[in-house]
């Protein structure tokens, strides 16, 4: 990825470098720049320096246009052919789309720019000998759209990282709630076992008692008692076995109605009944 950012770095530098040398070497574009100074050995090691500093645009974006911007100001001061600065332009658009520099010390950004605006515009009055009425109403317009344009790219990119974050947050917290309430379905399950192996325990507890007192003197009974013990462990494997079931199926959540809660009062007519049964 470091990579990645430094070879399209590296390659707008390079572009930006190549269109800054076509504007130089083209010359005078009417009468009033015939007196303009050809390209040189001066002109493009300047405007090498305009340029290629975008390279490193992601680490430190105030420098670069620092750097950039003071390197175009001296071509305008040294009577190079005007155009646009596109070397300080470019660094201004992504000084612009970097959210440290623009929330870090704002007095400090502002003050910058408008030194070297002065500065650009100022060296361009020096080398016409006239108000620089054309480059301040220009360099107002291309610096201040790139910088408007670079900081409207930025609030976007943060609001739609904004939303992701928040559409993350919410997936997690649905997530945490459904476990949450897996938890809790499973911790019923749970209780639930426990009441019905106590309830059946007992029972049969009572049962095996009856049949060990009525299996000399009333064997009828007694058998009876033997039949509703095995009724009622049969009931509670069945019981004890859904909710097994239920509590090891760790794949899905447990919906409340997969699972029948053991009977409660209206189950006691029926505990009555087989109780009543072996006497």
């Amino acid at each position: 990825m470091r990579r990645r950012e430094l070879g399209i770095d590296a390659g707008i530098a390079i572009l930006v470098l190549a269109l800054s040398l076509a504007l130089l070497a083209s010359g005078a574009v009417d009468d009033s720049e015939a007196d303009a100074r050809d390209l040189d050995a001066l002109g493009v090691v300047l405007a090498t320096v305009a340029s290629l500093p975008l390279v490193a645009r992601r680490r430190a974006p105030l420098a670069v246009f620092a750097v950039t911007a003071a390197a175009s100001a001296a071509l305008n001061g040294l009577d190079y052919p005007p155009g646009p600065p596109i070397g300080p332009t470019v660094a201004l658009f992504f000084l612009g789309l970097h959210p440290a520099v623009t929330r870090a010390r704002p007095e400090l950004l502002g003050a910058t720019v408008a030194v070297l605006f002065a500065l650009h515009v100022g060296a361009a009055g020096i080398a016409q000998n006239e108000f620089p009425l054309v480059p301040l109403l220009l360099g107002a317009l291309v610096w201040g759209g790139a910088w408007v344009i670079g900081d409207r790219v930025r609030q976007r990119r943060e609001r739609i990282a904004e939303l992701e974050e928040r559409a993350l947050r919410a997936e997690r917290e649905a997530e945490r709630e459904r476990r949450l309430a897996a938890a809790e379905e499973r911790a019923r399950i749970a209780r639930d076992l426990h009441d019905s192996a106590g309830h059946a325990i007992n029972v049969i507890l009572v049962q095996a008692g009856a049949a060990r007192l009525l299996q000399e003197r009333d064997p009828r009974r007694a058998r009876a008692a033997l039949e509703t013990i095995e009724e009622v462990a049969r009931e509670t494997v069945g019981e004890i076995d859904q909710l097994v079931r239920a509590l090891r199926d760790e794949g899905a959540p447990v919906e409340p109605d997969e699972v029948e809660p053991p009977p409660g009062l209206a189950g006691l007519d029926a505990l009555a009944q087989a109780v009543r049964r072996a006497g």
